[in-house]
């Protein structure tokens, strides 16, 4: 009976040293805190640990860790373990405090890996509080990792850009109201369901316009005058390539948002030079909503250099109308696909990342 009593004791002793091992350099204050241990630490107030870099009159660069005013969930005299740092693909000497992380793939993959998800808690809660604020949940991030739709997802992810300095009383984390529309981003592409593979000579009047193929091409409505007189549309695929999209058809929200019609005909930028148009096409509405007509116009728009963001911006500016003169149409609409002819290069549209938010 005294063995089981003396066995329980120390187990119990045993779990008590437990819990103050991460404790055992007693209360954390970041301003104590060296390079190799200040990131991703929390002090004893519950305020995350920030590390800073300064260069000296000499040129030598000094290091020192700073209390920032981001809170963490319920954890406090943390430091983290080397085993996370190196299972979610961190490093100790990352400076500052930003979401910036969140736009590399690789990282996204270590940070949603079971070894890291599943076992750093203290990581997972920063990095979720940072994805909140860029307007981005999380798991259902994390589900993207895992999907074919991963890289675009993560390219969608805009920055808040936010590198934590020195503390500031009373001061918040800047919110980039610029951001807020990527959760309906990142969703549209699960509530777009796949309606089974699209072929765009399949597809009707209605459905033509603005829809991807399976291919990845884009469709292009056509009209013709039969002899009769009567007029005839055909949907044709073109050479033009959406950005990681397949088997899509825009939606009457979509189409309504950024002031398009389902009858459109071809693919042409001469809708930029419309000012109604482009502030539709740069509102929260569409812009932050519609991935599919954003990331056509993006393309369009580079195509005649220009850049959608900067071009959203003038819409919102004093030179809006002056900005909108100033594109020259491409004038392209896509003929039916002819085999082994490539786009006039002036048409063609480039690859490019997905395209950052407008200011608003």
């Amino acid at each position: 009976m005294a063995a089981y009593h003396s066995l329980k004791t120390l187990a119990i002793l045993a779990l008590a040293l437990a819990f103050c091992v991460q404790g055992t350099l007693g209360t954390i204050a970041c301003q104590n805190l060296n390079k190799d241990s200040c990131a991703f630490a929390v002090s004893s107030s519950g305020k995350r640990c920030v590390l800073e870099k300064r260069v000296k009159r000499s040129g030598d660069e000094a290091y020192t860790c700073s209390t920032s005013e981001i809170e963490a969930d319920k954890l406090k005299d943390w430091i983290e373990t080397d085993k996370c740092i190196e299972a979610c693909g961190l490093e100790r000497d990352v400076l500052g405090i930003s979401s910036d992380s969140l736009l590399e793939p690789r990282f996204t993959q270590k940070l949603c890996s079971p070894q890291c998800y599943g076992s750093c808690p203290n990581i997972v809660d920063l990095y979720f509080s940072l994805a909140a604020g860029e307007g981005v949940y999380l798991p259902k991030l994390c589900e993207a990792v895992q999907g074919a739709n991963s890289r675009r997802e993560m390219a969608e992810i805009k920055s808040s850009g936010f590198v934590a300095h020195g503390p500031v009383s009373g001061v918040a984390l800047p919110v980039n109201l610029k951001t807020l529309a990527i959760l309906a981003l990142a969703l549209a592409f699960y509530v777009q369901g796949t309606l089974g593979t699209i072929a765009c000579e399949n597809l009707n009047k209605d459905s033509c316009a603005f829809a991807v193929s399976s291919s990845g091409k884009r469709c292009v409505l056509e009209k013709r005058v039969k002899r009769s007189g009567e007029e005839a549309y055909t949907c044709s695929t073109s050479e033009i390539e959406a950005d990681k999209l397949k088997d899509w058809i825009e939606t009457d929200k979509c189409i309504e948002a950024c002031g398009l019609e389902r009858d459109v005909l071809g693919i042409s930028s001469d809708s930029l030079l419309e000012p109604r148009f482009t502030q539709k096409l740069c509102s929260p509405q569409c812009y932050g909503s519609c991935p599919n007509v954003v990331d056509l116009y993006f393309s369009l728009a580079a195509g005649e250099g220009v850049y959608l963001p900067k071009l959203c911006e003038a819409v919102h500016g004093a030179n809006s109308r002056r900005e909108m003169v100033e594109i020259k149409s491409s004038g392209f609409v896509a003929p039916r696909p002819v085999s082994g002819v490539a786009l006039p290069m002036k048409s063609m549209v480039a690859p490019m990342v997905a395209p950052a938010m407008p200011p608003y």
